[in-house]
């Protein structure tokens, strides 16, 4: 059983990891095996047929999302880490959704968003139900660019299988981080938390400069630590509906910085 499983399409309308597993399913790498997540999304070029696998699916639900995270389940057991390739329409995004990893695999996180330049890790949204049950996933979301996509696609493929093909030889468990690399993580906030924060008419998120400090009462009803939370985004879409595909992934829901020591 291959270590690491790289996952592509969970979007069908993202295109690079689709490219990068049939990368690797032409030319695999010892201790990679590779997936598409939304076959039939990506067979027509749409981001989901039913509803969004990566956040709304759930299993033994009568939709398609719904088979297909019970039949992702299975492809991912037995991995000790799922590299979920994603695409985002600001060309300067390169950032990593995850819950935190447990510490048998923090190392090998830590060296994975170092060597590829990732500085920036978002908290998974609690609805995300699927990436509760696949082993630890790293969720890398890679800005598209304007123009050129062609040729930044390879080089993105041609990046990625260098960084498989060392972690696969190093093996996961002998994977070392650099000392005094620091990665900044952000927390997205709960629908449920949103809805309380208005009910209760607390100054407006949505009226904060990125990085402000939080109203010391929104702290409160969000139930967050003081002192340890900065607004990153501002848009407060609501969670439960589709994101639509011409969307930047960062700006769709709100999300605070806050420290990621004990996170990976």
């Amino acid at each position: 059983m291959a270590e690491i499983l790289v996952l592509g399409g969970m979007h069908g309308n993202e295109p690079l990891g689709p490219a990068l597993v049939r990368s690797l399913e032409q030319s695999p790498i010892t201790g990679v095996d590779a997936a598409i997540a939304n076959e039939r999304a990506v067979s027509r070029g749409v981001r989901f047929i039913d509803k969004e696998l990566s956040v709304h699916a759930r299993p033994g639900g009568n939709k398609y999302e719904d088979r297909r995270f019970g039949e992702l389940t299975k492809i991912a057991r037995g991995h000790q880490l799922v590299l979920d390739f994603h695409n985002a329409v600001a060309p300067d995004t390169h950032e990593a959704w995850m819950f935190p990893p447990p510490p048998s695999i923090k190392k090998a996180v830590r060296w994975l968003l170092h060597r590829a330049d990732i500085r920036y890790v978002i908290g998974f949204p609690q609805e995300a139900e699927l990436y509760k049950k696949l082993p630890p996933t790293v969720a890398v979301e890679i800005g598209m660019p304007s123009s050129g996509y062609a040729s930044w696609e390879r080089s993105q493929v041609s990046r990625w299988r260098g960084i498989l093909q060392e972690m696969a030889s190093t093996g996961l468990g002998n994977l070392r981080p650099q000392s005094g690399s620091k990665i900044i993580c952000f927390e997205a906030l709960q629908a449920v938390m949103r809805d309380e924060a208005k009910q209760k008419k607390l100054e407006t998120l949505a009226g904060l400069r990125r990085y402000a400090k939080l109203p010391s009462k929104a702290v409160t009803a969000l139930g967050l630590a003081p002192d340890t939370y900065r607004v990153l985004s501002w848009g407060y879409r609501n969670m439960s509906k589709p994101v639509p595909g011409t969307d930047g992934e960062r700006e769709c829901w709100g999300q605070l910085v806050r420290d990621v020591q004990s996170f990976v």
